[in-house]
């Protein structure tokens, strides 16, 4: 899910988006940063806000109903553009990763019902109200693409909810159940091989735009991947802390260092990893001084980041971005 666009409604609906990120630790800068991508943690955590400050527990159907056309970016795009609903779960399938590193989507037909499951493949599992977006949005989707009434036989959620059933069910169009064995939406199987109007052209263009981006996302551990995130997210605020890295990935110190050392790492090495591709990014810019960006990035003494610079890069803070400067391709 784009948690950038999520902060972007919650504004459009009078919700305090400055109390929702404070309370989630973030910053509207953190969110705005296109080079990162934001964790599991940290969507939960603004998810979790947003829900107290709001007091709606039906609050992703608002969600949902607020974002423009095209926010997804190549992924909704792709599936606009599908020439029927078989493609779409196809496209969805293989895709599913450019919004959640972990997400996975899959299909099945049985008995002339076609079920659509999401979940993720890792320890970190989204909010219910995460899910609740998700399947939300792909209905509004459907609608728009012309799906006929009552299409969606049935929809199904992990996770308990405090709302009433009833505003759900007016959403869908169908039954939707709570405390269910996975998170589901069943339709029609006949629907599967309709034509829908779509723009091939542009679904094949979209197609090899978002398998270059999916390339890109990482796809190794994701406890790995959870711990870089968050390692990311800290240092683009100040120093690293050991005691908040274990509180949000809801691990401790000891289990975050035997899982580490069992995946062929270290948490120092993870965050000197980090520390190089935040200091290489910071130094590129032109006015840019290394003492503050070693503070930044946690070094109490400037020399120490020097040294730490010239071994990651070759190169000196001032000769690095000496050459950025003058050859901003190196």
């Amino acid at each position: 899910m784009q948690m950038a666009a999520v902060v972007d409604v919650l504004a459009t609906q009078g919700i305090d988006t400055a109390r929702v990120l404070a309370r989630a630790g973030l910053t509207h800068e953190r969110l705005a940063d296109p080079r990162a991508r934001m964790g599991i943690h940290e969507a939960n955590a603004i998810w979790e806000a947003a829900l107290s400050e709001s007091g709606d527990p039906a609050l992703a159907l608002r969600v949902a109903l607020g974002f423009a056309p095209g926010t997804f970016g190549s992924f909704e795009y792709v599936l606009r553009n599908c020439e029927t609903l078989d493609q779409v779960f196809e496209r969805a399938t293989e895709l599913m990763r450019l919004l959640d590193d972990c997400g996975r989507v899959e299909y099945s037909v049985d008995d002339a019902v076609l079920t659509f499951r999401l979940y993720r493949d890792s320890p970190h599992q989204t909010l219910g109200v995460s899910n609740e977006c998700t399947f939300a949005v792909l209905s509004n989707i459907a609608r728009q693409r012309g799906w006929p009434v009552g299409a969606w036989t049935e929809v199904r959620f992990k996770h308990h909810t405090r709302a009433e059933h009833a505003r759900y069910e007016a959403y869908f169009g169908c039954r939707v159940r709570f405390g269910c064995e996975a998170n589901e939406m069943c339709c029609h199987a006949s629907l599967l091989g309709i034509p829908l109007a779509s723009d091939t052209n542009l679904r094949l263009l979209m197609e090899d735009h978002a398998r270059r981006q999916l390339a890109e996302v990482p796809a190794g551990d994701p406890f790995l991947h959870a711990v870089r995130s968050n390692l990311l997210a800290q240092l683009r605020e100040g120093p690293p802390q050991l005691a908040k890295l274990t509180h949000q990935l809801h691990t401790t110190e000891r289990t975050l260092r035997r899982r580490l050392q069992s995946a062929g790492t270290g948490y120092q090495q993870l965050l000197d990893e980090v520390r190089a591709q935040l200091a290489q990014e910071y130094m590129a810019q032109p006015h840019q001084d290394a003492t503050t960006v070693a503070a930044h990035l946690g070094f109490t003494d400037p020399s120490t980041f020097y040294r730490a610079f010239k071994r990651w890069t070759g190169r000196t803070p001032a000769q690095y971005q000496r050459d950025r400067s003058t050859n901003p391709t190196r």
